[in-house]
């Protein structure tokens, strides 16, 4: 994404936030889409406590979703497309049995692959109007007065699974959280010294993203009162490669403390093809080996 529509990045560090090398599995090995995801299995007891996962989509209607891929894919190509990477978000987020999914929809929760995917944790909503930044502001708006914490993703990145949902939940909870793993718990405890104000090394973190490989970022997650991040959402440079080099900035300015997983690429551009993995490749209309068309892929290359 930039998360961007409906999703939203180079990886750096500021002096608010710290980069986790990734402890998941291979990020190519991605499940086939099917139309129903299978039931999530119950979290396990004592590892992490509720974390709603807000999923922003588009329905997949051709010439309205993923409109960026028509040169390389045909309309009805994009929208397939669209179709298999909603499927996969969804599957994700229920397969990290984190709590409620809300599947928060644009324009609205009618089409019936958005219905078909509303189902056990699983509940649909509509975005609200203006523009990306507000539509997010107030998706989070929903769930933050709740003292869980609430991650956020798009559709656009196959390669963020449900184990970097529940590491990102983790690092939400607290650093001694069993899902965050040695390396990440050691890691952000190192953070903390860098981190503004007085908190203490375990306390958990205020926000984590995942950002993306184009300069935005592929989930965000926040922690507290809704207030204390309306600058992550407004007059913010969307679907630009300047998003996350500038929430960095906005974040350190609002004395928030943030942790960043590995960038991941996402599924924007006609180029961006060669990213997908072969289970969503099928799904494109593209053989396994079959060349696109434009620039090289992106590769985590731009200065921050």
């Amino acid at each position: 994404m930039p998360i961007a529509e409906p999703g939203f990045g180079t990886a750096g560090r500021s002096a608010a936030g710290l980069i986790i090398p990734s402890t998941a599995s291979n990020a190519s090995t991605v499940p086939t889409p099917s139309s129903v995801p299978d039931p999530a299995p119950p979290p396990a007891a004592g590892t992490l406590p509720s974390c709603p996962v807000i999923v922003m989509a588009k329905a997949p209607v051709a010439g309205y979703a993923k409109t960026r891929l028509i040169p390389a894919l045909g309309a009805d190509g994009a929208a397939k497309l669209a179709l298999a990477l909603l499927q996969h978000a969804v599957a994700q987020a229920r397969q990290a049995a984190l709590g409620p999914v809300d599947l928060c929809c644009a324009p609205d929760t009618t089409h019936p692959a958005l219905a078909a995917l509303a189902q056990g944790p699983v509940h649909a909503s509509t975005q609200a109007t203006g523009n990306l930044g507000a539509r997010m502001a107030q998706a989070f708006a929903c769930w933050l007065p709740g003292q869980s914490p609430v991650l956020m993703t798009g559709t656009d990145c196959p390669a963020l699974d449900a184990a970097l949902l529940r590491q990102a939940a983790a690092l939400l909870s607290g650093p001694a959280s069993p899902d965050s793993g040695d390396l990440t718990r050691d890691a952000a405890r190192h953070a903390a010294s860098d981190s503004p104000g007085d908190a203490p090394p375990n306390a958990p973190f205020d926000a984590v993203f995942v950002p993306a490989l184009d300069g935005g970022y592929a989930l965000i997650g926040l922690r507290g009162p809704p207030a204390r991040f309306a600058p992550l959402f407004t007059d913010m440079p969307w679907s630009t490669p300047a998003l996350m080099a500038q929430t960095r900035l906005r974040l350190a300015q609002a004395g928030l403390r943030h942790v960043e997983l590995p960038a991941l690429p996402d599924i924007d551009e006609p180029a961006d093809l060669a990213h997908l993995p072969p289970a969503l490749r099928q799904h494109a209309g593209l053989a396994p080996d079959e060349a696109c068309s434009g620039p090289p892929p992106r590769t985590d290359t731009r200065p921050l």
